[in-house]
């Protein structure tokens, strides 16, 4: 049939009115879409909150921020800052804790409170005290700590020079020391710096170079106060890095503590030990050469072992055992345990035992019984010749260390707090010098405090002692060529940083910067001590004077006893 000319639409009105309607419908339901996706965008947007903080007591300190709009779910960081004399106590509000930086997570608006709480002042009457030169430590220990041997605990610290805080900021803080700890009233400490969060934090104190350890050595049987600080001095002169030093005056929890030693602890930084960082997973033939620092020393809080058995304890994590005796004989009995006079132990400080790897350690021993090896073994018989211990040390390190400990005759020498290092592809040096408390004339009687014989010897005049000297010094006294170098050394030096001028002139200046301002007399009114013998004192002097006058005139001994002998080496 032909077409009538009529569409489909035309033809079926059914069909035609359903089509319209779907259309209709599919248009409402954009519409629809439209205007829901209008109506739910403000939705999408974040939500924005506010900060507002205050102080108590106001004028206390500052938070920082102070205040602020945060979207939800935005974490802020806030500080409280004490001023200078004030110190910070915790949170209150809409956020809490006891930490001087929280992290605060924005799903409402936020109110926070800061506490502080003023330091205390000293009680007792301390002469000239707020006019002094002296840089003033204020340490305070957290609300609910105190400090122990072990672990360190949070406290808060400034430093105030010239009356202008130039520190402040939260630390680590515990006791620090062996035989001072248990014997002596006034302690000694070792601090760390750490960020909000008692994490390590490198900080720069008192113009030294930033790092995050340091120790606050106290003086307590060295009544002259500075015998620490003459040998460190000394040995920084002479071009060998020692623990710079600074005098300061210490507040601990408001009471005052005296005058202190602000030192650097030893470790391995390029301001301080400047050797190459080894890891752990640094093992091949050219890595696992270092760096390392290695002590000889006790063991106290090290180990498990409580009490005066801490410090002779030797378990085999920390280290390991020279294959040969104090006296350069082989050692047949099994190591480690209770130390014997003997035995020299060689610990590991960097890498600590913790870190240290088996092949590292392996590579360590070997190198100390080959050095040791080569040392006994050498028959010295060509006065100029090649040693082969040579290939082992740096010599002229050994020597100034040598000169350093028998200058001040420390009776620690060789065998406690004693340090070496070796750097990736060097040979083991000696140093840092560590510890001069005992030395300089203030020991127990007889040897270990006249001016005269050497300290070296030690093993002679003192065989039961649980810690001996290696058998190292006597055999590299008994080499010419040694004792040749020793000399030129020590002569050299006696025309410069050893001279008498340079020596008395360092300790007239001491004696000077720590009287002129009454720190000494303010350092006996805490601790009442003079004329009175405490463990390790020999001479007792009556004045602060004496004591000082006591260790000038055994050093003029003690030179001319050194000069006499050394003259001797040829």
């Amino acid at each position: 049939m032909g077409s009538t000319g009529m569409d489909n639409e035309t033809m079926n009105p059914r069909m035609n009115s359903t089509t319209l309607f779907a259309k209709y419908s599919i248009f409402l339901m954009f519409l629809s879409l439209v205007s829901c996706s209008k109506e739910s965008s403000p939705t999408n947007t974040p939500k924005v909150f506010s900060l507002e903080t205050s102080v108590t007591p106001s004028n206390a300190g500052t938070v920082t921020p102070s205040s602020g709009q945060y979207d939800q779910g935005e974490t802020v960081e806030i500080s409280a800052e004490p001023n200078l004399d004030h110190r910070f106590l915790e949170w209150q509000g809409d956020a809490n804790g006891t930490e001087n930086t929280i992290s605060v997570t924005f799903n409402s608006d936020k109110s926070i409170n800061a506490i502080f709480e003023e330091y205390p002042e000293p009680s007792m009457e301390l002469p000239g005290y707020e006019a002094s030169a002296l840089p003033k430590l204020k340490i305070y220990v957290d609300v609910g700590y105190q400090i122990v041997d072990e672990p360190k605990n949070p406290a808060q610290m400034r430093i105030i020079e010239d009356g202008e805080r130039t520190y402040a900021g939260q630390i680590g803080i515990e006791y620090r020391g062996s035989t001072s700890q248990g014997l002596f009233e006034k302690k000694s400490y070792g601090i760390e710096t750490w960020d909000g969060f008692e994490n390590d934090k490198d900080e720069s104190l008192l113009g030294y170079p930033e790092e995050e350890d340091w120790v606050l050595h106290g003086p307590y049987s060295d009544k002259t106060l500075m015998r620490n600080a003459v040998i460190m001095r000394l040995s920084n002169a002479i071009g060998r890095y020692a623990s710079r030093t600074k005098f300061v005056e210490l507040e601990l929890d408001g009471s005052y503590e005296g005058v202190y030693l602000f030192m650097e602890n030893i470790k391995r930084d390029k301001n301080r030990v400047n050797i190459t960082k080894l890891d752990e997973d640094e093992n091949s033939p050219e890595e696992i050469t270092g760096g390392y620092i290695l002590k000889i020393d006790k063991t106290a809080g090290d180990n498990d072992a409580p009490g005066w058995a801490g410090d002779a304890s030797y378990p085999e994590a920390l280290g390991f055992r020279s294959v040969f005796s104090a006296f350069g004989d082989s050692l047949e009995y099994p190591a480690h345990g209770e130390k014997r006079p003997e035995e020299t132990y060689i610990l590991y400080e960097e890498p600590d035992w913790e870190d240290i790897t088996d092949q590292q350690k392996e590579y360590v021993e070997t190198y100390i019984y080959d050095f040791e090896r080569a040392l006994l073994n050498d028959d010295f018989s060509e006065i100029e010749g090649e040693r082969a211990y040579e290939q082992y040390i740096d010599v002229p390190s050994f020597v100034d260390y040598f000169i350093l400990n028998e200058f001040a005759k420390n009776a620690d020498a060789f065998r406690i707090s004693t340090y070496m290092h070796k750097d990736r592809g060097g040979k083991l040096k000696m140093g840092p010098i560590w510890d001069f408390n005992l030395s300089q004339g203030n020991d127990f009687g007889g040897y270990r405090q006249q001016p005269e014989l050497w300290i070296h010897e030690y093993n002679q005049y003192i065989p039961n002692d649980t810690w001996l000297i290696p058998f190292w010094w006597e055999r590299l006294m008994q080499d010419p060529k040694f004792r040749k170098a020793v000399r030129i050394r020590w002569q050299a030096l006696r025309q410069s940083e050893l001279s008498d001028s340079q020596l008395f002139g360092l300790i007239d200046e001491i004696q000077r910067y720590l009287t002129d301002d009454r720190a000494v007399e303010r350092n006996f009114l805490r601790w009442d001590i003079l004329g009175q013998e405490i463990w390790g004192n020999n001479f007792v002097g009556q004045t602060y004077e004496e004591d000082v006058d006591f260790m000038r005139q055994w050093y003029v001994q003690r030179l001319a006893w050194l000069d006499a002998e050394i003259a001797t080496f040829e």
